[in-house]
């Protein structure tokens, strides 16, 4: 493997990350709710954690509404539990019957800086997740390719590792400025 392949590999990783990182960051929303700001929840289902989606009907009411109906009913106290653990969103939880209501008042200032906390979190680990494919591409070329050919391979990993860092930065900041905005 030459080093334009390994960097075109450290690229193509990088931007696979960034894209996940933009999809995280699209579920912080403060004007609608929808069902992908908690689809991902993992929820005890006897023992085994498990995606919200994969155990229960998540739908829509209208802008301020959610409703889960998860298929066993015996689960409706794990997944309230796993939604009250996991408020970023401040949902008012109700249980009627066989489903979950999640109702989202207007965020006041307490709560969008709440939001803003969970979000510098993904920030950090989107920062990290970055490092890290930067460290193994820099592993994986260590037996392939000279001395001369890796001090190259990490400027030019360095340089990519920069830009999508400050990809990052600048949607977080974006995200920051849509959150706060009232």
């Amino acid at each position: 493997m030459d080093i334009q392949a390994l960097e075109a590999k450290a690229k193509t990783a990088m931007q696979k990350g960034f894209e996940h990182l933009q999809a995280t960051f699209a579920r912080f929303r403060v004007n609608k709710v929808a069902a992908d700001m908690i689809k991902d929840l993992l929820v005890d289902n006897y023992g085994v954690p498990t995606p919200l989606y994969q155990i229960a009907d998540i739908r829509v009411v209208d802008a301020t509404k959610l409703e889960i109906k998860p298929w066993n009913k015996k689960l409706l106290t794990a997944i309230g539990k796993t939604i009250q653990d996991h408020n970023a969103y401040d949902f008012n939880i109700v249980h009627q019957g066989d489903l979950i209501r999640l109702y989202r008042q207007p965020l006041t200032q307490e709560s969008r800086l709440r939001m803003l906390k969970e979000l510098a979190k993904k920030k950090e680990e989107g920062h990290v997740m970055i490092r890290n494919m930067r460290k193994q591409i820099k592993q994986e070329a260590k037996s392939l390719i000279s001395e001369d050919e890796k001090k190259l391979l990490e400027s030019h990993l360095q340089k990519h590792t920069d830009e999508f860092i400050t990809k990052i930065d600048t949607l977080y900041s974006e995200k920051e400025i849509a959150i706060m905005k009232v």
